[in-house]
C-alpha cells in the first residue's frame, strides 16, 4: 500500500485581537463630521473556539451659523451625535436541542447579538435603540451562504422631543408613525450567492433576504386580551420585508464595469401604517442615488421646496417602504503614485430610483406607490468620481453628481437635462452634489 508522510505547520493566533478606524466626513447637510469605531475580540471564549467581540462607536456632525459675525469657532453647533455598543458571540457550531447531520465544509455557526445605541439631534430629540439577535450561519456550498434568525428583537424610545419636532409628529401622520415608541420581535433569513474568484473577468453577487415581525406578538396580545381586556400596554410592529440585492461585475485589466440593481419591498398590516424608523428605506448619499443629498428624495413625488431650502432640511428624514434601485458604474485605473503605493482612479456612473408609502398620505402627496405613475417617480442622476486607493487597504472616495430627471418636476415628465449649465454658478450650486466616502459604493 501507498503511504503519504505530511507535515502539517501551525501558526497560533493571538488570543485578542484589537481594531480601530477613524473616519472623516463632510456633505451637502454638515459642514463637517467624525466617527470613531473601536472594538476587541477574543478568539478563544471559553477554551471552545468561540469568538467573543466588544464594539463601539462614536459619531458627530458639525453644522455652521451662515452670514453671521460670530468668531470663527462659535460659528459651529452640533447637528447630531451618535454613541452605540455592541456585543457578539459566535460558536464553531450549531447550537441546538438535538442533533443535525451536516457537511463539515458547511462551516456552521451559531450568532448571538446584542447592542445599543443613542441618536441624538439636539434641536429635534433623542432616539435609543436596542436590538438583539439569535441564529445560525452556514455554507451550502464554496459560493452560497445562509443565516437564518429565529429570534430578533428592537426597541424605540424616542425623548428629549422639541416643541417643533413634535408639531411636526402631530401634521405628518408618516413621521409621527415611524418615530412612535415601537417593539419589534421577529424572524428573518437570509441567502447569499457569491462567486468572486470564481472566474477572473466576471462575478456575480446576490442577496435576498426576507422578514416578518409581529405575528408572535399578535398571539401574545390575544392571550394579554382574554386576560384583562386591554392587551399589552405597549405598540409592537406588524410588518412582512423582503430585501434583494442583485450586482454583475464584469473585469479586464484596468476597468471595471459593475450593474446592481438593490431595494426592498416592508408591508405594514395590523395596527401597523408603517414601518419601524429602523425598518424604512432611504435613498440619496455616498451610496446610492449620488444626485440628491442622504434622504431628501422622495418619497414619490413628494417634495417640499419650503423645508429644502431652510434650516429645516437639515432634519428631512424622507423614507418610504418600498424601494427600487439602479446603478451602473464604469470604473478605470489612472495614475499610480510612489511606486504603486497609492493608485489614484476614476469613475462615471448612473443611478436611478426612489422609494414610496405603502398606503396613502393626505399629508404626503405624490408619495405613495401607484404603477401608474412610476416612471414619473423615478429619479435619474449621473456623475463622476476620483479615488484614492492606499496600499490596496482604504480606499478614500470624491463622488460628484447631478439630476437628470426629478420626479417633483411636473412638466416634461421630470427631465431637467435642458436646464443643465456647468457655467452657472447659481446651476452649479443647485443641482451638484458631492458625497465624500470610504470604500466603493458597492
Amino acid at each position: 500500500p501507498e503511504q503519504l508522510n505530511a507535515h502539517i505547520i501551525m501558526s497560533p493566533a493571538k488570543p485578542y485581537e484589537f481594531s480601530t478606524n477613524f473616519e472623516l466626513s463632510g456633505g451637502d447637510l454638515y459642514i463637517a463630521g467624525s466617527a470613531v469605531n473601536a472594538s476587541v475580540t477574543n478568539r478563544n471564549m471559553f477554551r471552545g473556539a468561540n469568538q467573543f467581540s466588544v464594539s463601539g462607536t462614536y459619531g458627530f456632525e458639525l453644522n455652521q451659523y451662515k452670514n453671521t459675525d460670530r468668531p470663527f469657532f462659535q460659528r459651529f453647533y452640533l447637528l447630531s451625535q451618535n454613541v452605540g455598543v455592541n456585543l457578539k458571540l459566535i460558536s464553531p457550531k450549531f447550537i441546538l436541542p438535538f442533533s443535525i447531520d451536516h457537511n463539515r465544509s458547511a462551516s456552521p455557526k451559531t450568532v448571538f447579538t446584542v447592542g445599543v445605541n443613542y441618536l441624538d439631534r439636539p434641536a429635534y430629540f433623542r432616539l435609543r435603540n436596542i436590538n438583539s439577535s439569535f441564529g445560525y450561519v452556514w455554507k451550502s456550498n464554496d459560493w452560497t451562504t445562509w443565516q437564518i434568525n429565529p429570534v430578533f428583537i428592537n426597541t424605540l424610545h424616542l425623548s428629549n422631543i422639541s416643541d417643533s419636532f413634535r408639531v411636526r409628529m402631530e401634521q405628518v401622520q408618516a413621521i409621527r408613525n415611524s418615530y412612535q415608541e415601537n417593539f419589534v420581535e421577529g424572524e428573518n433569513v437570509e441567502f447569499i450567492h457569491n462567486t468572486e474568484g470564481k472566474l477572473p473577468q466576471r462575478h456575480t453577487y446576490l442577496r435576498l433576504g426576507l422578514e416578518e415581525a409581529g405575528m408572535l406578538m399578535r398571539g401574545v396580545n390575544a392571550i394579554a386580551k382574554a386576560a384583562n381586556d386591554k392587551g399589552l400596554p405597549f405598540n409592537y410592529a406588524n410588518y412582512v420585508r423582503l430585501d434583494f440585492d442583485a450586482r454583475q461585475y464584469f473585469k479586464r485589466n484596468n476597468t471595471t464595469l459593475v450593474l446592481r440593481m438593490y431595494g426592498g419591498v416592508g408591508i405594514p398590516y395590523g395596527n401597523s401604517r408603517t414601518l419601524p424608523y429602523i425598518k424604512q428605506y432611504f435613498v440619496g448619499g455616498a451610496y446610492s442615488i449620488r444626485g440628491w443629498a442622504p434622504r431628501l428624495l422622495g418619497p414619490g413625488s413628494y417634495f417640499n421646496p419650503a423645508a429644502q431650502n431652510s434650516q429645516d432640511r437639515i432634519f428631512i428624514d424622507q423614507s418610504g417602504d418600498i424601494k427600487l434601485e439602479w446603478n451602473a458604474e464604469y470604473r478605470f485605473r489612472m495614475i499610480q503614485l510612489f511606486a504603486g503605493a497609492i493608485g489614484l482612479n476614476g469613475a462615471v456612473f448612473a443611478d436611478a430610483g426612489n422609494i414610496w408609502l405603502a398606503r396613502p398620505d393626505p399629508n404626503l402627496p405624490g408619495a405613495s406607490f401607484r404603477f401608474n405613475a412610476f416612471w414619473q417617480d423615478i429619479a435619474l442622476s449621473t456623475g463622476a468620481g476620483l479615488r484614492a486607493d492606499i496600499g490596496g487597504f482604504l480606499i478614500l472616495r470624491a463622488d460628484w453628481a447631478f439630476p437628470l430627471k426629478k420626479p417633483y418636476v411636473p412638466y416634461n415628465s421630470g427631465w431637467v437635462i435642458e436646464g443643465i449649465d456647468f457655467g452657472s454658478k447659481e446651476w452649479r450650486n443647485q443641482n451638484i452634489n458631492l458625497n465624500i466616502g470610504i470604500g466603493m459604493p458597492f
